[in-house]
């Protein structure tokens, strides 16, 4: 049988309000500062698909390829800045290799400073 967990009063009211109701998430990365260690362009102009076309078929996914000329283009800030229509956009695979080396693990690193004290 499973375990059942008793909440403080307060913290009980509080969770069945946030659950009850229709709330907003917080964004408490909102308007940070972020890093991250490849962008789309860093390297020069580079073509990508939006997460939206990964899985349409080919023809779809050719009309809708995009380029970063550079890495101002698509901005680590972008994923902290609030609005919907910006984006990070991360270097390509091939590009994640050339920059950090073969002997990496190739993966895109995003640092954000939640400035928690």
């Amino acid at each position: 049988m499973a375990a059942v967990r008793r909440f403080p009063p307060s913290l009980a009211l509080l969770l069945y309000f946030a659950i009850s109701s229709n709330c907003v998430p917080v964004d408490v990365a909102l308007h940070k500062s972020v890093e991250a260690n490849v962008t789309c362009g860093s390297s020069g102009s580079e073509r990508f698909l939006s997460h939206l076309y990964e899985y349409s078929p080919t023809a779809i996914r050719q009309d809708n390829l995009q380029t970063c000329v550079n890495q101002s283009a698509y901005p680590p800030s972008a994923m902290v800045d609030g609005q919907q229509d910006t984006w990070w956009q991360s270097a390509s695979r091939s590009t994640i290799i050339s920059v950090l080396g073969s002997s990496t693990e190739f993966d895109a690193e995003i640092l954000i400073d939640l400035q928690q004290v």
